[in-house]
């Protein structure tokens, strides 16, 4: 019977055991990603409490977090009562209009902040996600969760409180929690800073900077071309192999459909709250396809356009500004308008320059965008980029053929897709 006894108080326990060390968990993982850190001060904000939970929760759960690092003996973690002093000061006298997690940090002189969120997973277990955040950098070092006991199943109402008992290790503040009403100690403002300091310091982590590699996978774009010469007409002939005659001001081709490749670039940026701007580097090339175009003459107004009449190739450099009107943890939503300048690299097998041979010219050319995106957050340090762009891009310098008074242009418009890896800093 003893046995028996025994055996059940074991299975009983079990839970418990298999939660124990927890909190000892996930102070060592933060101390392992706190590599080269060791020194350096710290603040654990209480963390924000999820739905099922109590209001206390979370400072509960800090408190706890607290103590094993401090057991660490790696980072010098702010206690729980300078964390009230710094907090009433920045309510009785920061500057509303900065961030408050900022001037926290200021007021304790530190570099390191752990971030985190309670969310009920069971009956007997809490999954604890902490951030540990470096301000000055505005950067994310780690990100680590553990599962630890659900100890606040039974404390469906607020109105806990703490009150300080003997401090388990140097500069930290334990604590016993009871249950009064109407009384607030000086500890308890640590359970209820003056500010949502998580969702500042998470406002913070959304400003980045971005290094994005990215290639296009499809494009619908359109060539229109005008031959013209300011002092004598053009002969409609050298552009139609002779299917077409006679003299005129200009001749035109009408939004040849085209295929092509890319782009495919490199490009840096940052987000700063709403607002980022990027600038790249890209590459792209097209070509048009066999198909009937509109000329601009009134009798024969199309041409039986054979395939590769024109080859096009593009060096750009461009530059955007960015409007990032939807923000989560999910993905970052942006507009925005750009401007470029680029070479472009004209061939006209078909058509013949000054000295008799295919036309092939370079020219300065401009461009704009208007694009729409998506930053999806695979990690704080590495997104994936997809954005669809109406482009629009024209020469700048003249082609001539060599023909002296000859103003050849070109516009290229249409929209393109592309995807691409983004490096977050």
């Amino acid at each position: 019977m003893n046995k028996i006894i025994y055996t059940l108080s074991l299975l009983f326990m079990l839970p418990i055991y298999a939660y124990s060390g927890s909190y000892e968990n996930l102070a060592s993982r933060l101390v392992e990603a706190g590599n080269g850190l060791k020194g350096q001060k710290v603040v654990i904000v209480p963390f924000r409490t999820g739905n099922g939970l109590p209001e206390t929760a979370g400072a509960d759960a800090a408190h706890k977090l607290n103590i094993k690092l401090v057991q660490e003996l790696f980072y010098d973690v702010v206690s729980a009562r300078e964390f009230v002093s710094a907090d009433t000061w920045v309510k009785e006298n920061g500057d509303p209009g900065k961030n408050s997690a900022l001037q926290l940090m200021e007021r304790l002189n530190a570099q390191l902040a752990v971030t985190g969120e309670l969310s009920r997973k069971s009956d007997t277990s809490v999954l604890i996600k902490t951030k540990l955040i470096n301000t000055a950098a505005k950067k994310t070092i780690a990100s680590v969760s553990e599962e630890v006991p659900n100890e606040w199943e039974t404390q469906t109402e607020p109105g806990y409180t703490t009150e300080p008992s003997p401090a388990p290790a140097s500069g930290t503040v334990g604590a016993s929690y009871s249950r009064t009403e109407n009384t607030v100690s000086p500890i308890d403002s640590y359970s209820r800073p003056s500010s949502d300091y998580s969702r500042d310091f998470k406002k913070r982590s959304e400003d980045y900077g971005f290094l994005d590699l990215f290639w296009g996978f499809m494009n619908n774009s359109e060539l229109n071309m005008e031959f013209k010469n300011d002092v004598h007409n053009v002969n409609a002939a050298d552009f139609t192999n002779g299917a077409i005659t006679g003299s005129y001001s200009s001749f035109e081709l009408k939004w040849a459909d085209l295929k092509g490749t890319g782009p495919i670039g490199i490009r840096g940026g940052f987000f700063a709250d709403m607002i980022g701007f990027d600038f790249g580097l890209q590459y792209h090339s097209y070509e048009t396809k066999n198909q009937k175009v509109k000329t601009n003459l009134v009798i024969q107004n199309s041409y039986e356009l054979p395939e590769k009449y024109a080859k096009m190739s593009i060096y750009e450099m461009n530059m955007d500004l960015l409007l990032r009107f939807i923000k989560s943890s999910v993905a970052d939503v942006y507009a925005g308008f750009g401007i470029g300048m680029s070479i472009m690299n004209l061939e006209l097998p078909y058509v013949k320059d000054s000295s008799n041979k295919a036309t092939d010219e370079i020219a300065l050319g401009m461009s704009f965008r208007i694009p729409l995106g998506a930053r999806w957050k695979v990690t704080d340090s590495m997104h994936l980029v997809t954005e669809v762009s109406y482009d629009a891009a024209t020469n700048m310098s003249d082609f001539s053929r060599g023909y002296a008074n000859e103003k050849d242009s070109f516009i290229l418009s249409g929209t393109r897709a592309l995807a691409g890896i983004s490096f977050v800093f």
